[in-house]
């Protein structure tokens, strides 16, 4: 299961463009990887699941 987050937005407009993003679909792996990486290269001690 895969799921996402819209933690808040300023505007509708905002909003209108998020809900078209999360319609594209999810990632490519390869992109998911490299986020991984990188937020593993930099982790503070974040105890959350990414």
């Amino acid at each position: 299961m895969k799921a996402s987050a819209i933690v808040g937005t300023a505007s509708v407009e905002n909003l209108e463009r998020d809900v078209a993003l999360v319609e594209r679909g999810p990632l490519p792996d390869e992109v998911v990887a490299a986020l991984r990486e990188a937020f593993q290269r930099n982790d503070q001690g974040w105890v959350g699941q990414v």
